[in-house]
């Protein structure tokens, strides 16, 4: 095998195919097409132990958990990536944010930063954004559910103390979203979790969850203060995904109810059945976060023969793994944007090969495009990876 891709044969893979990943955020990680991408980014300094959040490291909590989502390092492109279409100043983006008193100053914290993301997008001149603040009660707010382009979940995780419910996270946080919603909060069972977000009105609208886990309450919600601080916001465009990685963190909390953790996940099967989103693990790809933040950018090649493979390229870190399941021969190989080697590793052992960003002598490679190259029983697929320090 050649140690040098030619610069010919890279620009034909890369125009060809990294322009998927620039306008699909489903497709900037490989191989996870038919898997909900879920990420979670923790730094347990962003909020001191009164409950105090840290403007610039929750702001750098929400950037980095909607950069590895997208896959972009560019911080405005990351936000516009979330979008189904190109964003104009026409575009109307309304945050439906959780209106639970308790998680007050560090949930304003987590959706304004994700609003100063917003604000990036179009050269920094983006500013359609309908944020209410403060957060009107339980009252209808489908006038903000029609007039919007695109709707962001902004739930908390709290628990709720009606059985039928179990938690406050994304899908309880629809209940307003149309004309009555006590007539949500009352019905049991609760079909109004997911046939809300499945309806023609709000469906193609809503494209994303943000979920405030920076503090929650494991205890005794929907009212309270927080009781426990876990630094935490998790992101994803499936709310069933988003809410059962949030269910797992609130299960491992001092005091949390049992019964009510319970009650969540079988409400979540209910919505997985009707089709809103999967409730099944090996259905996710879960990518968790920590500072120092990760490098993020990855613009796969090969999509297709990667997928029917089950190979994913992966940031972890300040690292790339290369999962390559059940393959009886593999090498993969990174090169720099001309074609020369910098880092190889054939037929190891295991499923999953690293990357740590250097090169074969173990000097750090500097900000840029990077090539990688997988053989694998026969079939070769190409890509990019951007590295940023």
């Amino acid at each position: 095998m050649s140690d040098v891709i030619s610069r010919r044969d890279f620009i034909k893979t890369s125009s060809a195919v990294g322009l998927t990943a620039a306008f699909n955020p489903a497709s900037a990680v490989a191989a996870t097409a038919t898997k909900s991408k879920v990420v979670i980014a923790t730094d347990t300094s962003a909020v001191s132990s009164s409950g105090t959040p840290d403007a610039t490291k929750i702001q750098d909590l929400v950037d980095n958990a909607i950069m590895t989502l997208t896959g972009k390092a560019d911080k405005a492109a990351a936000y516009a990536a979330l979008f189904p279409a190109a964003v104009t100043s026409s575009t109307k983006i309304y945050l439906k944010r959780n209106g639970i008193s308790g998680a007050g100053a560090v949930n304003t914290a987590v959706v304004n930063a994700f609003q100063v993301g917003l604000k990036r997008m179009l050269n920094g001149s983006f500013s359609n954004i309908d944020n209410p603040n403060p957060l009107p009660g339980n009252v209808s707010l489908k006038s903000h559910t029609d007039a919007a382009t695109y709707i962001v979940n902004c739930p908390v995780a709290w628990m709720h103390s009606v059985s039928y419910q179990g938690v406050t996270l994304s899908l309880k946080n629809t209940m307003n979203y149309d004309g009555d919603p006590f007539a949500h909060h009352n019905q049991n069972p609760p079909t109004w979790l997911y046939t809300v977000s499945l309806s023609a009105a709000i469906k193609p609208k809503q494209v994303l969850s943000l979920m405030d886990a920076v503090v929650g309450n494991s205890q005794n919600g929907p009212g309270g203060s927080p009781t426990f601080s876990a630094g935490t916001v998790i992101v994803g465009s499936d709310l069933v995904a988003v809410d059962y990685q949030t269910l797992r963190i609130l299960e491992k909390q001092t005091g949390v109810n049992k019964t009510w953790i319970a009650t969540g996940d079988k409400n979540l099967k209910s919505a997985e059945t009707a089709g809103l989103g999967t409730c099944t693990p090996a259905n996710m790809d879960v990518i968790a976060i920590k500072p120092p933040w990760p490098s993020v950018g990855i613009i796969n090649g090969s999509d297709k023969i990667m997928e029917s493979m089950n190979i994913r390229v992966l940031h972890q870190g300040n690292k790339v793994d290369f999962v390559i399941p059940g393959a009886s021969s593999k090498q993969v190989s990174v090169f720099d944007m001309m074609g020369n080697i910098l880092w190889q590793s054939r037929n190891f052992a295991g499923e999953s090969i690293a990357w740590n960003q250097t090169t074969m002598y173990g000097s750090r490679v500097p900000s840029g495009m990077y090539i990688f190259r997988i053989a694998c029983n026969g079939s070769f697929m190409k890509g990019t990876i951007m590295v940023t320090q």
